[in-house]
């Protein structure tokens, strides 16, 4: 049985195609940049296209997540209006307020039912949070950020950061989030 003669222009024909290819979805792939400067200064960097990288760098250090991006757009009152959406949230090893600093400040604000009401501790472990120092090494956290962008420069910025380690605390962990929000703007 004889094989089908290989052309080289077949070939060639294929590798251009690939590279044609890999040039459209390189050319899809963006930079969004976002710096924030209160209450603490932060750069936000997402790299790629529908799926990319979000790397965030603040006072705790700096860390990265896989991310995914949207745009949409809608009709408003006649007007266009495109929004622009990042989500990321994965597993980091990141400084962060002292976690026994949290729960002794939890404790020494609350008594009684109140220690026992997970709404109560979440709320008051926030206020706690801000006010507790960093802890000397990194520990480990699921990071949840999420970017809204409607009319830029301006953006939304939620940054939410739970504890792996179990807590005594009601409720069993602690979250921090970034309240009030950071204020932000898409750099161009």
């Amino acid at each position: 049985m004889r094989s089908a003669p290989r052309r080289p222009e077949m070939y060639a024909a294929l590798i251009v195609a690939s590279l044609l290819a890999a040039a459209c979805t390189a050319a899809e792939a963006e930079t969004v940049t976002l710096k924030c400067d209160a209450p603490a200064e932060m750069t936000l960097v997402y790299e790629g296209d529908d799926a990319g990288t979000l790397s965030v760098t603040d006072a705790s250090g700096a860390f990265s997540l896989p991310a995914r991006l949207e745009k949409r757009e809608g009709e408003v009152d006649g007007e266009t209006i495109k929004a622009t959406g990042i989500l990321a949230n994965g597993k980091i090893s990141t400084l962060m307020p002292d976690k026994a600093a949290i729960e002794a400040c939890v404790r020494a604000k609350l008594s009684g039912d109140l220690l026992e009401d997970t709404d109560v501790v979440f709320s008051t472990a926030l206020g706690c949070g801000s006010s507790a120092p960093l802890g000397k090494e990194p520990v480990e956290v699921n990071a949840n950020v999420e970017i809204s962008v409607l009319e830029p420069p301006d953006a939304y910025v939620f940054i939410t950061r739970t504890y792996v380690e179990p807590s005594s605390l009601a409720g069993g962990k602690i979250e921090l989030s970034s309240m009030p929000p950071p204020q932000c703007s898409v750099v161009e």
